[in-house]
């Protein structure tokens, strides 16, 4: 996983978070009232530190509120929700291994 640190964005709520097995805990897009987010915010659990996924290889997800998350070995689904003008009904599949998407 390639990452910054930073400060997590301020959501309002409608974000979904999954705890992976090596203690971290991804937060999955969200909005702060006014637009969705397409942010994956990751709080390593042990250290306290916020980090950034780093997505440029692959490009950034599309931006989502009021949607699910599973995390499938190391892969990141997000099902569903609302990109700030419609409601989606696909599943985007992210290998947190190479921060790009899953076949």
């Amino acid at each position: 996983m390639t990452d910054a640190v930073c400060s997590p964005l301020s959501r309002v709520g409608y974000h979904s978070c999954v705890v992976t097995p090596d203690d971290k805990l991804i937060v999955c897009g969200g909005s702060d009232g006014t637009k969705s987010f397409s942010s994956l915010d990751v709080l390593d659990l042990k250290s306290r530190v916020w980090h950034r996924l780093d997505r440029t290889l692959a490009g950034a997800p599309v931006s989502r509120a009021f949607h699910s998350t599973v995390l499938v070995g190391h892969q990141l689904l997000l099902i569903g929700g609302h990109d700030g003008k419609a409601y989606a009904k696909d599943i985007l599949a992210f290998d947190l291994r190479t921060s790009a998407p899953a076949d």
